[in-house]
């Protein structure tokens, strides 16, 4: 606790409140914007790299805070190797996206980390560096494979989180067409 936090009174009939108190803690471990993805076998928290990857946490941020991730399934996890959502929601339609944002690779993607998904070109079929919009995935190994292909990787995984990533991953897959 870093600042006395003020007394907040409501009547029963009030409307909710929202009370921020991100400036009333310090915790050692946050460096960036704390991010928090919340999921039916429990919450995942991120340390997200305000400032080596502004412009892609700012877009993560920004389908966060407006709903966007409501309600969006995990599309594919593949245990050793990642868990991906941030795109679809569970009738496979995938979400309104906004435009893609500029690459800001650089971080490797090691286990732990965050890093947006991007598309492939169809003519070229090549991974497209510029191409991400709202889907992110989890590594869930050391897959340095992927950095010179441009995944931008944009927080980490923190506290015990990945443990939640591994029981993501454990649970029965189906197939979905298409």
């Amino acid at each position: 606790l870093t600042s006395p936090i003020s007394e907040l009174q409501l009547s029963p009939n009030a409307p909710a409140a929202t009370v921020d108190l991100s400036q009333h803690f310090s915790d050692p471990t946050i460096t960036g914007s704390p991010a928090l993805i919340e999921t039916s076998q429990g919450n995942i928290f991120l340390n997200l790299f305000s400032q080596q990857a502004a412009k892609t946490v700012a877009n993560f941020l920004n389908y966060a805070d407006n709903g966007a991730y409501d309600q969006t399934v995990i599309q594919r996890a593949v245990p050793g190797f990642i868990l991906q959502g941030g795109g679809f929601r569970s009738d496979q339609s995938h979400i309104p996206t906004g435009a893609p944002i500029a690459n800001e690779a650089g971080i490797s993607n090691t286990t732990g980390t965050i890093a947006m998904a991007l598309n492939t070109d169809p003519n070229t079929h090549q991974v497209d560096p510029n191409s991400a919009t709202s889907d992110w995935f989890i590594n869930d190994a050391n897959n340095t494979q992927l950095d010179p292909q441009k995944f931008a990787v944009f927080g980490q995984v923190i506290y015990n989180s990945m443990a939640v990533v591994n029981a993501i991953e454990a649970l029965p897959k189906g197939a979905v067409s298409p």
